[in-house]
């Protein structure tokens, strides 16, 4: 229970107050997923928390079930406190699949699939790409090297199970990532 609202509220809000469904968008329970940023160009697991028009954080705002982090003492339970964060943090807004001033071009099809899906390399796009796919939790689960433009590539999915998959292209500096659905 958070602190009383009001007579109306006086058990205050309550942080599970919320229905997750499954592979309904980017996110996991967790109101998080595996991505990269300009602070980690090789991903990590990163929460995310909805901002209003002001910048401030709406509903839904909490983790929950697991939290991979360590939790700051006496902000648990009731009574608790609320984290400040002191370190300097930075808002990302949707851009599409690919990250910004890549040379990669690249389009992925059958997307959502059940088992196969096909990988483009536009001609601009590097010699010598290297694939890595990556699962919702941020583990490595299959890479493909040399990859060349103007080829087709298959990337076979029947050995993993149903979830979203993130494919990140690398070829020195550049960099691009696209979100794979995997469907049962």
């Amino acid at each position: 229970n958070g602190p009383p609202v009001n007579s109306s509220y006086p058990a205050g809000c309550f942080i599970e107050d919320y229905i997750y469904t499954a592979n309904s968008g980017d996110l996991d329970q967790r109101n998080g997923r595996f991505c990269v940023t300009p602070e980690y160009p090789n991903g990590t697991y990163a929460y995310f928390v909805t901002l209003d028009g002001q910048l401030n954080p709406a509903f839904p705002y909490t983790f929950y079930g697991t939290y991979y982090g360590v939790v700051q003492a006496g902000n648990t339970g009731p009574n608790s406190g609320h984290n400040t964060i002191t370190e300097s943090t930075s808002t990302y807004t949707p851009t599409g699949i690919s990250e910004s001033n890549s040379e990669i071009k690249f389009q992925v099809s059958q997307n959502p699939t059940t088992d196969l899906t096909f990988i483009y390399f536009e001609p601009e796009s590097p010699n010598n790409i290297t694939g890595e796919l990556y699962d919702s939790k941020g583990r490595l689960v299959q890479t493909i090297t040399n990859m060349q433009p103007t080829i087709s590539y298959t990337l076979d999915l029947t050995a993993y199970p149903a979830g979203i998959y993130f494919l990140r292209m690398k070829a020195g500096e550049q960099g691009a990532v696209a979100k794979i659905v995997k469907l049962k």
